[in-house]
């Protein structure tokens, strides 16, 4: 049997890739938009109309479900649950 193409890979190789990708993710957070995209006041500001919408709960839920199936962390869903919702409804 012959080994699959990423078992042949050397080791360096692999690290030197995640080295790579963490890097220009670190120089998008810099250099872009995206830092101040992901500020809490903006994000609060954007997200805030949505907060008495009748979608808001099933639109809640259905993004739980699926943000923990691409393992997104839950603390941070339960982050941007408390700033749409409000610090009461927002943790129910």
């Amino acid at each position: 049997m012959t080994p699959s193409a990423s078992a042949r890979r050397p080791a360096w190789i692999r690290i030197g890739f995640v080295l790579a990708l963490l890097g220009a993710l670190a120089a998008a957070w810099q250099w872009s938009p995206l830092k101040e995209a992901m500020e809490p006041d903006r994000l609060s500001e954007w997200l805030g109309p949505h907060r008495i919408a009748w979608y808001g709960l099933p639109v809640t839920v259905v993004a739980f479900v699926l943000l923990g199936c691409v393992m997104v962390p839950v603390l941070a869903m339960i982050l941007v649950t408390g700033m749409v919702f409000g610090p009461w409804l927002g943790p129910a």
